[in-house]
């Protein structure tokens, strides 16, 4: 909600765009119309905004209805803006709008609408310009699911709707992104993550992290993902630092630093099916400084001695795992 009423997206954009390897774009929300404050700005009409109690506190406020000419015409404008900011940053070519049908069926055949009436047959029809413009006025790539792929999931954490996806679709959605991906994007894009490559293991691993320069002051996360024998990415849980970094099974907090410095990491303990781990610096809470631009290089103890790790491109499956 602070981002919405901020409206800071394009500051947000703008300050990631150089560490963005990939812009997943979806028009979800937009169901929701907007309402407009007295000053003239508008407030996406969702769930999040009337917890805040404004609307209720001013019910006066105008709400400007999803799929009138009202609606579409202010939403155009601000998608041709968006657009022309990820042309200006460099990221429109690693963009992809992921706009599948909306599910009138569950996996069972059982329509939609006999569950939750206000979703009739025809609520998915609403969306159509919308995707429509995206795909073919605005030329982005998309990820569109007929409405004879997708099902809505009876039991979706967030409740029954069109755009709740069973686990099938869910999966499918995901398949097509990295498919879209691998034949639009990652091969010219020139983002795709560099990992740092450890060598066999033999139980734990002790680190350490050279920073050329001042990290953010909420320091930065090393992320860890650990491969078997045949290359495949293995459960994060098959990797552990000690309790006192402790952020997920498969990151290591660091501290922030003030210049260049060298960090040694707590060990990195493995399980024995691990053969080789791929680490990668990632920022924390802010983006005043790119955690991958920082750190220099990482160096593993190895027989009492200190030795440089190589840069190697992430397998398929790690960089969509990304997404």
């Amino acid at each position: 909600m602070q981002s919405d009423h901020q409206g800071d997206l394009f500051d947000q954009v703008s300050h990631r765009a150089d560490v963005v390897d990939l812009v997943l774009w979806d028009i979800v929300d937009e169901r929701n119309g907007v309402v407009r404050s007295p000053d003239g700005h508008y407030f996406t009409n969702n769930w999040e905004l009337h917890q805040t109690g404004a609307v209720d506190a001013l019910p006066e406020l105008p709400v400007v209805a999803f799929d009138t000419e009202e609606h579409f015409e202010l939403w155009r404008r601000g998608a041709e803006r968006f657009v022309a900011l990820l042309r200006a940053k460099e990221l429109f070519d690693r963009t992809i709008a992921i706009l599948p049908a909306m599910a009138d069926r569950f996996e069972d055949g059982t329509k939609v609408s006999s569950v939750s009436p206000r979703f009739n047959d025809g609520y998915g029809e609403r969306f159509e310009r919308y995707v429509k413009f995206i795909g073919e006025e605005l030329g982005i790539v998309t990820v569109a699911l007929p409405i004879s792929e997708v099902r809505a999931g009876r039991r979706h954490r967030w409740g029954v709707a069109p755009y709740h996806y069973d686990d099938r679709t869910e999966a499918l959605i995901a398949e097509a992104i990295r498919r879209v991906a691998d034949e639009n994007r990652w091969p010219s894009s020139g983002h795709l993550p560099t990992y740092w490559s450890v060598p066999p293991l033999n139980g734990s691993l002790e680190l350490r992290v050279h920073a050329s320069q001042a990290t953010s002051p909420s320091g930065f996360l090393v992320e860890a993902h650990a491969l078997d024998a045949a290359g495949d990415v293995l459960s994060p849980s098959t990797l552990s630092w000690p309790f006192s970094r402790h952020v997920g099974s498969a990151y290591c907090y660091v501290p922030s630093t003030t210049g260049p410095a060298a960090i040694d990491l707590l060990p990195l303990a493995a399980s024995a099916d691990v053969r080789s781990v791929l680490l990668r610096p990632r920022n924390w809470n802010d983006q005043s400084a790119s955690a991958e631009r920082v750190i220099s290089s990482i160096e593993v103890k190895s027989s009492d001695s200190w030795k440089l790790l190589t840069l190697r491109r992430a397998p398929e499956a790690l960089a969509m795992s990304d997404l």
